[in-house]
C-alpha cells in the first residue's frame, strides 16, 4: 500500500475529522492497520494528533506514537490529562519514554514516577487512585447525576 502523501484525500479526511470529531477520527486511526496509522500520523499536524491521541485505546496509542516526530511527542505530552498520559507512557518502549520525558510537564512526571513504584505488567501500573464521595443525605438519583457528569468529562482508562 503506497505511503499517504500530506495532500492526500485521507490526511484531508483526517483534518476535517479530527477538527470536527476526534473521538470518530480516534476510531478510524485504530480501524486502520498499524504501520498505516502510524504513516498518517507523522503527516498530521503535531497538534492534530494530540488531539486524536486522548480518544485512543492507550495500547494503540503508545504504539502510534513510539516513533514519531519529537514535536508530536511534545505537543501530545501537553496535551494529555497527566495520569493518562503517565499510563499511556509505561506502555512505551524504554527508549521511547526516555525520549518523550524530557519534553513532559513536571506535573506529569510526578504520575509517571508514581507508576513505576509498581513492578510491570501489575494492576498498580494501570490503577486510578481518584475516588468519588457522596453526602449520606445524598439520593441514589443526585449520585447517578454526579457520576455521569464525571464520566462525560473523563477519557476511557484503556
Amino acid at each position: 500500500m503506497p505511503m499517504e502523501t500530506a495532500d492526500s484525500p485521507l490526511t484531508s479526511f483526517l483534518r476535517t475529522l479530527v477538527h470536527s470529531d476526534a473521538p470518530r477520527a480516534a476510531r478510524v486511526f485504530e480501524n486502520m492497520p498499524e504501520e498505516s496509522a502510524m504513516g498518517v500520523a507523522k503527516l498530521l499536524p503535531a497538534d492534530l494528533v494530540a488531539q486524536i491521541l486522548p480518544h485512543l485505546q492507550l495500547n494503540f496509542a503508545a504504539a502510534l506514537i513510539k516513533d514519531v516526530d519529537p514535536e508530536v511527542s511534545k505537543a501530545v505530552v501537553h496535551a494529555m490529562e497527566p495520569k493518562r498520559a503517565a499510563t499511556l507512557l509505561m506502555r512505551m518502549p524504554r527508549e521511547a519514554l526516555e525520549r518523550l520525558l524530557p519534553h513532559a510537564p513536571q506535573r506529569l512526571k510526578d504520575e509517571a514516577r508514581e507508576l513505576l513504584v509498581y513492578p510491570e505488567d501489575s494492576v498498580g501500573r494501570i490503577m486510578m487512585t481518584d475516588y468519588l464521595s457522596f453526602r449520606e443525605s445524598d439520593t441514589v438519583l443526585d449520585a447517578i447525576r454526579k457520576i455521569r457528569q464525571l464520566a462525560s468529562r473523563q477519557f476511557p482508562a484503556s
